[in-house]
């Protein structure tokens, strides 16, 4: 029995998948792009199965101008974590986490990410969207970013009308 316990444990630590290190180097697949929520942003995010559990970084790959993230963000940058905390876990969920968080009161709207860019990690914050607060059902005023702004513009988007 202790045989098969040994190969067992072999074989799952042989299929931990290693996502390539954008900032030492490593190269995106040709998966999709995703849309990251009302940024402004394009990200390429690695994927094992249609899953994104491993990922720990996300590439971004086009920042709509005009967007929260103008200028603060360019493409090839990487994002390596929200709130000044490096993802520890599902960086997409993580990142949409952070921008439900902004989106409240509280978080006034601003987004906190940690950006790699040619060698340099810094903590940038989008500003505030342009958009008034509105109300929301748990009575918490939440920041509406302009999305509709955000998605229709991206000629890449197959979903245009989002």
């Amino acid at each position: 029995m202790l045989g098969f316990q040994a190969a067992w444990v072999r074989a799952t630590e042989d299929a931990v998948p290693n996502p390539p290190d954008l900032t030492a180097g490593g190269v995106r697949d040709k998966t999709h792009d995703w849309l990251l929520g009302p940024t402004g942003l394009w990200g390429w995010i690695y994927t094992l199965k249609g899953r994104t559990t491993c990922a720990r970084q996300i590439l971004v790959t086009a920042v709509e101008k005009g967007s929260p993230a103008d200028g603060i963000l360019d493409s090839g940058d990487v994002i390596l974590g929200v709130g000044g905390h490096p993802f520890d876990d599902d960086a997409r969920i993580r990142f949409a986490n952070a921008i439900t968080a902004a989106e409240t009161e509280k978080g006034g709207g601003v987004l906190r990410l940690i950006r790699w860019r040619a060698g340099q990690s810094t903590n940038v914050e989008t500003p505030r969207p342009p958009a008034e607060p509105s109300a929301s059902p748990r009575g918490q005023r939440k920041i509406k970013f302009p999305i509709s702004k955000v998605t229709h513009s991206d000629p890449r988007s197959r979903y245009p009308h989002i």
